[in-house]
């Protein structure tokens, strides 16, 4: 094997495509193999679902553990006059015939009070919490512990960190108000009746009035307008406080986001919480305050002037009775006939719905959820609007109207309301119960030998959450951090005696110290410290340019004193900065900076006054923010700032302890201050915060050849490494990449472990490209026809009348050309010369496209470059830049109006209006666009490959690349509906763009300044490319080998085989029936149900006798449940036992049927996607079916088409994903390349694969559907034919466990999915060899094993 080769790789998050070339692009090859393939896996899962399932799971345990505490110290005083309380709550969930006794009822089985009883005097828990309140006589010590045990389990939020036992201050409006208005450098409103506010923001009326009484309060009566300078809508403010929804985009006025965010103040806790991570910090914690204003009022309408939940509670319990009433006897009088309907029949959104009174037997997917009260309430105002009723009746009749309208008619006690409630008020309600209950129930007076009543633990548990700092207390976890003051267990009420909280809080913080992107084992800085905000200032505004020109650094300088001068500063304040400063004109653009700025120096304005005072220094300050990041405990911040900065008044520690950072940046204090290099040319010297400051270049381009940081950074890696070895696991966690990201690394490192195998030696160079991933399909928000309608509505009339006429004729799918999209929004003229545009001689040779950057200077096809002019024009422009004075000036008006309507956006109208050549530093980054990587995950591949190859030169391929050279050299197209072999060949192409690129621009060889080049996809690839004397591409000749090469097929193909983890099962219990996983441990699943769908982690091939009449042997693949995958492995006869029960469940016969398990492969795990080969067709084995009787596989054999029909397929997934986007399109023959014909042609030739062999002994049962079908598909539309053929071309998709849609056929919805028996004598009838394929990652090694089937 050479010993210099090169590794192309095409990493995806799901696929690994590679190929081994020489330095001419030969594909080398093994054992007679060309040595490339592709190599796909299931893709990294984020964890954010399985912490979900996690936090539950712990907020679960923790509530059963603080009602078990209870139950501990309230257990003795209730066995003494009822030894089977706990006993009975405990199998309460039982048939009577399985409980220990024979007790009638859960609660009261004494002779003289019962559960009847209880129930009568206690409707509701709170109707028993409001009397052990108030009454201080001698109550059961039942009714306590129930009492008590449900504050125990609902405890409410602990938000609020007013002090639990003046819950007054829970009330204060004042504070709260003061909160959010303390955002605001400018406040949004002057309001001087505080009260009127209030008052207005507890009214139960509808969003509209709510709003406008705001409106007349704060604004005079007026509708709010939102100031340039403004960062919130004050209508959008206003909206929210009323009830309404608001629009991200429209409540953040200088944020675009990318998804359309409906915030709404009244969404449950989950959703609201969705929303918040959508947002960056800043916008979030208006966001939360403005929470807090909203949620405040539904407290104080939620106790409804009570002094106590439970009171308030009770309240709506009465109003729901007498709303009840009084409803019946209205729908009675006046809509007999929906008596029904509204109360008994089972709907969505009725009576039923509401209070969940459906039969269990109905209670379906449908009718799983309770309505809710706004669904209740909007379900019957459509059935009472229309009602007339009698004039005594019409106040009744208002009244519920209003109430309906307000969403407050029949309250219930369980509402989303509920979540606003504080511990505090829930803590003082149990407190009040057990100083009334002491007075009769002498143990809650008894204590321990430390002292501490039964009392206060009680109130201890109530009040006790673990420290986030502290973590687990089980020391035995490996995740465990914690430092203990004394052994002993530890209780709510011991905690602090035994748990040594700042140790413990020293050990979160070294864990959680993530490390610098850059410089291994330097920790990286706060996002809120002093030195990374001035980082992200100036990296952010290093970018900006004037007009395409960059700013002088002086300038730069002087923006960044707006930032010390400003909390926030806008682009609009930079604008009117430069414009009042003479930098710039009122028509120049601004560009090379977002909509909204992100970064800021906030805290240096926080620090201001401690800092100018020279009570802190710049150090001390950057110790307290590291601090308060670290820390969410306020009084834990105290503490510290108490501890380690004395010279603190009390009053400056307060206020540093209310101040609120969170997050990490990327990069440490070493990496930013510590490493001094050089620029190049000048050999000035400097640390990259100062480089930052005395330049223009941002961070990447300080990192880029034209200094020597990049070679230092390097040099600091090697020999951090090389004294600190590391693993690749700890490699990735020191880097902190996602599961999304670490997956595909790791399946990479299988593949070039196979590949070194092989070549013996590291490979001289890898060629690598990151895809970017499967991004969601978006619908365009705005049609092209919408956009240009609603531009021209703006404009005057009589100059857009005729053109509105032509484009209401026009339809949709027709301006997808851009030659006609441009000519609507060029008013019908030429943009260099104005002269008007035939649109009927659109598509002739008068018009071009024309390219504003020439293309062989920046590759850029956006909308953003192009412009539709005469032919002419664009033969004079040719390749020159910028556009020539002549027609700048005599263009200059039109070009001006065209942007102030927005026509034209603004990169457009500076790239028209620009008057300067592009210099060679601009020259070099449109060069470098095409060639460097920025996205995080290729540093981090960099890194990993850097430590695993320290001697190879890594090249990364820029995305897009490879796809110019496929469809402007080589004319080549791939679809990823054929197959999955596209993977191998990018990653071909990886090596040949990449070396070319590399070699055609390489600093070394190319001076921008002598050298006539263009960075035209075709001129580079078209002409020979030299490094310096070496011939390295050989145009012509080498495009037609490159060709020869991507029209073979011969891809090793392989799937990683994989133990499934994750859930163990269906999270959602289902109903009684067999074979289910039980509950609980000991509930029988026929009558209390259970958990269907359980995960099989791999399978075991085991052999067994079946007793009977006849006895008989057979073989089957044995699905082992992942819950018992380490105890099958680590015992051998519990293994057997578990294999026989489940055959005997799979087969449907008592246990004892089954007998004689063994092993004929040993303990060998058949793992997900092990690859089996049945007569020669290859497939790997998915997953159990139908309880283990069933096995589906995926197939693995390739559809192979043609170059043509692959452009053909190509087409057809184009339009699909068009439509997705546009439910309006339609095919147009000209344009989208799809007949009836061809695809009558394209149904053929999948019908004639269906008709041979591989395909025909799998798939062949869909002939029957494809044949009888082949009329209906002729009357289709073109548009169904198009998904028809995609539905049918999904049969052939390898790695398919999911059924084709082929109802448009006559099939069915399901149809195609191989399955077959898990018992090997039932496969004898259908196949005569099988065997399995055991195959390397790259698919360079394979080993067969015996035919099974000789296994009978």
């Amino acid at each position: 094997m050479k010993e210099n080769y090169y590794v192309g790789l095409d990493i995806g998050t799901n696929s690994v495509g590679y190929a081994v070339t020489d330095e001419c692009f030969n594909l080398l090859k093994h054992k007679g193999e060309p040595m490339w393939g592709s190599h796909v896996f299931e893709e990294g899962k984020q964890c954010a679902e399985r912490r979900g399932y996690r936090t539950a799971r712990r907020r679960l345990d923790r509530r059963q553990q603080r009602v078990h505490l209870t139950q501990q110290i309230f257990a003795k005083a209730i066995s003494e006059i009822d030894e089977r309380f706990f006993i009975r709550l405990k199998e309460s969930a039982l048939f009577r015939e399985d409980t220990s006794g024979r007790d009638t009822y859960i609660f009261f089985q004494d002779e003289t009070y019962t559960d009847k009883e209880y129930h009568r005097d206690y409707p509701t828990i709170h109707h028993l919490i409001k009397e052990l309140m108030e009454d201080q006589t001698p109550h059961d010590v039942r009714l306590v512990y129930l009492a008590v045990a449900w504050l125990m389990a609902h405890r409410g939020h602990f938000l609020s960190e007013v002090n639990k036992d003046n819950i007054a201050a829970l009330l204060d409006f004042d504070s709260i108000y003061g909160n959010f208005m303390e955002l605001f450098s400018e406040k949004p409103w002057m309001c001087d009746d505080k009260e009127k506010f209030q008052s207005i923001l507890l009214l139960n009326q509808t969003v509209r009035n709510k709003e406008r009484q705001f409106w007349d309060l704060l604004y005079a009566g007026k509708k709010p307008k939102t100031e340039e300078e403004d960062h919130i809508s004050k209508e959008g403010i206003i909206k929210l406080l009323a009830g309404g929804t608001v629009e991200a985009g429209k409540l953040f006025c200088q944020k675009d986001f990318e998804e359309k965010i409906s915030i709404s103040l009244r969404k449950s806790e989950e959703d609201f919480q969705l929303i918040l991570s959508e947002m960056d910090e800043e916008d979030a914690e208006y966001l939360i305050r403005l929470r807090a204003l909203y949620d405040w009022a539904l407290l104080v309408d939620s106790l409804h002037g009570c002094s106590s939940i439970s009171e308030a509670k009770v309240k709506d319990y009465d109003q729901h009775k007498s709303d009840l009433n009084v409803l019946k006897n209205f729908v009675h009088k006046y809509c007999p006939d929906e008596f029904n309907a509204i109360f008994k029949s089972v709907d969505k959104e009725n009576y039923a719905a509401y209070v969940y009174n459906i039969p269990k037997e109905k209670r379906t997917k449908d009718y799983k959820k309770k309505a809710t009260q706004e669904e209740f309430c909007d379900y019957l105002k459509k059935k009472l609007k229309d009602i007339t009723c009698e004039p005594e009746d019409q106040e009744v009749y208002q009244e519920i109207m209003l109430r309906l309208e307000t969403y407050t008619f029949m309250p219930k006690q369980v509402n989303g309301d509920n979540r606003v409630i504080p511990y505090q008020l829930y803590y003082y309600e149990l407190k009040k119960i057990l100083e009334n209950a002491e007075t009769y129930l002498p143990f809650l007076r008894e204590t321990d030998e430390d002292g501490i009543s039964n009392k206060e633990k009680l109130l201890s548990v109530f009040e006790f959450r673990i420290p986030y700092f502290v973590g687990p207390l089980c020391l035995a976890s490996e995740h465990a951090w914690l430092k203990r003051k004394t052994e002993g267990k530890i209780y709510p009420w011991n905690f602090e005696e035994k748990v040594d909280l700042d140790q413990s809080e020293d050990a979160f913080i070294d864990r959680m110290t993530n490390n610098c992107s850059y410089l291994p084992g330097e920790t990286v800085l706060p996002q809120s410290s002093l030195l990374y905000c001035k980082f992200t200032v100036l990296n952010e505004i290093n970018n900006i340019k004037i007009n395409g020109n960059p700013i002088t650094v002086g300038c730069k300088q002087e923006i960044y004193g707006l930032f010390e001068e400003n909390k926030k500063v806008t682009v609009d304040k930079i604008k009117k900065y430069l414009i009042s400063n003479n930098y710039m004109r009122s028509g120049d653009i601004l560009g090379g900076i977002d909509i909204a700025i992100k970064s800021s120096l906030k805290p240096q304005h926080d620090f201001k006054r401690l800092l100018r005072s020279g009570i802190l220094k710049e150090g001390e300050v950057e110790r307290v923010i590291e601090c308060i990041t670290y820390s969410e405990d306020r009084g834990r911040i105290l503490r510290r700032l108490e501890r380690e900065f004395p010279k603190l008044s009390e009053e400056d520690r307060k206020y540093l302890s209310k101040l609120k950072y969170t997050g990490f940046g990327r990069l440490s204090k070493k990496l930013l201050t510590g490493i001094r290099a050089a620029n190049k040319e000048t050999g000035e010297s400097f640390s990259i915060i100062q480089a930052l400051w005395e330049t223009n270049d941002n961070l990447m381009q300080l990192l880029s050849d034209r200094y020597t940081f990049k070679e230092l950074i390097e040099e600091e890696q090697r020999a951090y490494y090389a004294e600190h070895p590391m693993t690749i696991d700890s490699l990735l966690d020191e880097i902190y990449v996602s599961n999304a990201v670490k997956r595909p690394i790791y399946r990479t490192l299988d593949v070039i472990k196979d590949i070194k195998s092989v070549c013996k030696t590291a490979p001289q160079k890898i060629y690598v490209e990151m895809a970017r991933g499967q991004e969601e399909e978006k619908s365009r928000k705005k049609s092209r026809k919408e956009q240009i309608l609603e531009l021209y509505k703006n404009m005057d009339k009589a100059e857009v009348r005729e053109l509105s006429k032509q484009l209401e004729d026009r339809e949709e799918r027709e301006l997808r050309s851009e030659v006609l999209f441009l000519y609507f929004m060029q008013l019908g003229r030429s943009m260099y010369s104005g002269k008007p545009i035939d649109i009927e001689k659109l598509k002739t040779d008068a018009y071009n496209v024309d390219h504003i950057y020439p293309q062989c200077r920046v590759k850029d096809d956006s909308l953003s470059n192009k412009v539709l002019v005469l032919s002419e024009e664009n033969g004079a422009k040719g390749d020159k830049y910028p556009i020539r004075p002549e027609i700048r000036e005599k263009m200059a008006e039109m070009w001006s109006v065209y942007h102030e309507k927005g026509l034209i956006s603004d990169e457009k109208y500076q790239r028209l209006t620009r008057k300067t050549p592009f210099s060679n530093n601009e020259k070099m980054e449109f060069i470098n666009r095409q060639l460097v990587e920025t996205r995080q995950s290729t540093k981090a591949v960099t890194r990993i490959f850097q430590y695993v190859f320290p001697e190879t030169e890594i090249v990364f391929v820029k995305a897009g690349l490879v796809s110019d050279l496929r469809n402007q050299v080589l004319d080549s197209v791939k679809s990823r509906s054929v197959n999955d072999l596209h993977h191998a060949k990018d990653a071909y192409l990886n090596i040949v763009a990449g070396e070319v690129y590399h070699a055609r621009f390489t600093t070394k060889f190319f001076k921008i300044d002598q050298d006539e080049y263009s960075v035209k996809t075709k001129v580079i690839f078209g002409n020979r490319v030299w490094r310096g004397k070496e011939l390295v591409w050989n145009g012509g000749k080498d495009i037609a080998r490159v060709k020869k090469v991507l029209a073979k097929n011969s891809v090793h193909y392989t799937r990683y085989a994989f133990e499934r983890k994750g859930g163990l099962f269906d999270q959602q219990p289902v109903r009684a029936a067999s074979g289910l996983i039980e509950r609980k441990a000991g509930l029988d699943t026929e009558k209390y149900g259970g958990y269907n769908k359980s995960t099989a982690s791999y399978f075991l091939l085991a052999k067994y006798t079946e007793a009977g009449k006849k006895t008989k042997q057979d073989v089957m693949f044995v699905p082992i449940d992942l819950m018992e995958t380490k105890r099958i492995m680590d015992n051998r006869i519990y293994a057997e036992e578990y294999v026989g029960k489940t055959i005997a469940q799979i087969i449907g016969k008592p246990r004892e049927t089954v007998q004689e398990v063994s092993f004929p492969l040993g303990m060998r795990k058949l793992k997900a996607n092990t690859l089996l080969v049945l007569d020669g067709f290859e497939a790997t084995l998915a997953s159990k079916s139908a309880g283990g009787k069933q096995l589906v596989f995926g197939s693995m054999m390739p559809l192979i088409v043609d170059g043509e029909k692959e452009r053909y397929i190509k087409r057809l997934e184009s339009f699909s994903k068009k439509k997705k986007q546009s439910k309006e399109l339609y095919v147009e023959e000209t344009y989208d390349k799809i007949t009836k014909a061809e695809n009558s042609s394209m149904y053929s030739f999948l019908k004639s694969k269906l008709e041979t062999k591989p395909y025909n002994e799998i798939f062949g049962g869909q002939l029957k559907v494809l044949r009888n079908g082949e009329d209906q598909f002729e009357k289709l539309t073109l548009e169904e034919q198009v998904e028809v053929l995609l539905n049918i071309l999904s049969v052939f998709q390898t790695g398919r466990t999911t059924g084709c849609d082929l109802k448009a056929l006559g099939g069915v919805g399901q149809a195609a999915i191989f399955t077959t028996s898990s018992k090997l004598s039932n496969w004898k009838k259908s196949y005569k060899d099988v065997r399995i394929i055991d195959i390397s990652a790259a698919g360079l090694h394979r080993k067969v094993s015996q035919n099974l089937l000789e296994l009978l």
